[in-house]
């Protein structure tokens, strides 16, 4: 996967940040620390900004990274409405199939 197609976009940038600091935390056995909470906090105003004007293939990403950076400590309501915002996005762009076109894109929703 080449970097452009994970990380094209501002959320999709700040994502693999909140993504590896989400990671770190459980690494050292810790509750979620400050700074994941500050880049989760930036990357869903990231989101929501892009949501509104630029809808980017790489806004997926970043609600992958976004569902995956609350699985340690949401409450299952959370996933899913993270999970049924990400379903509709790829709806919206007409499926994973329409995605091929954008493979590094599509192999991220499906792992």
């Amino acid at each position: 996967m080449s970097d452009p197609d994970l990380v094209g976009s501002p959320a999709a940038f700040i994502s693999t940040f909140a993504l590896s600091s989400t990671h770190l935390d459980l690494i050292r056995g810790q509750p979620e620390s400050v700074d994941a909470i500050s880049l989760k906090a930036d990357l869903m105003g990231a989101l929501r900004n892009e949501l509104r004007n630029e809808k980017t293939p790489q806004s997926l990403v970043a609600v992958v990274h976004l569902l995956l950076t609350e699985l340690p400590t949401s409450d299952k309501d959370t996933l899913v409405v993270h999970a049924r915002g990400l379903r509709k996005m790829v709806e919206a762009r007409g499926g994973l199939h329409a995605l091929t076109k954008d493979g590094n894109i599509a192999s991220v929703l499906t792992m």
